[in-house]
């Protein structure tokens, strides 16, 4: 039992939840309509994206979960062989990683944030290597004086 609580449970409850702000996402933009004004898609799509992106990514490690309770402790052997737990909490971890990218996608201003921070990462990687050249080329100076 111990797998099917800590594998479906959490699952259901990312569903339930995805569906409770999928529901006032879509209720918000009614109200908004209403009134005139208009709600932007972005909210929508992260929260879509990223619950579909989380739900795919649980059924493998969720039929992992099941199949351990389900198969005996010999055959269990065969499907670590296999590698399908292995490869089904890599999908997990791609589904952590994935969660940036829907991010940037989908929502202008944390794409600008993005674009602003690695913007201000090259210059600073550039200063760094401008000045180690310069001081390279110092130290050469200075020994080429040494011998002269």
């Amino acid at each position: 039992w111990y797998y099917v609580i800590s594998s479906v449970i959490p699952t259901i409850i990312v569903i339930l939840v995805f569906a409770a702000i999928l529901y006032h996402l879509l209720k918000a933009r009614k109200v908004s309509r209403r009134s005139g004004g208009t709600v932007r898609w972005q909210g929508i799509a992260t929260v879509t994206a990223t619950a579909t992106v989380f739900c795919i990514a649980a059924v493998p490690v969720t039929l992992s979960f099941f199949a351990a309770t389900v198969v005996s402790s010999q055959s269990r052997g065969m499907l670590g062989k296999v590698g399908f737990v292995r490869s089904s909490f890599f999908i997990t971890a791609l589904n952590i990683m994935c969660n940036i990218y829907i991010y940037y996608l989908t929502i202008p201003s944390f794409r600008h944030f993005i674009k602003l921070k690695m913007s201000h990462l090259a210059e600073r990687t550039l200063q760094f290597f401008l000045r180690s050249k310069e001081r390279e080329r110092d130290v050469v100076l200075t020994e080429l004086e040494k011998w002269s």
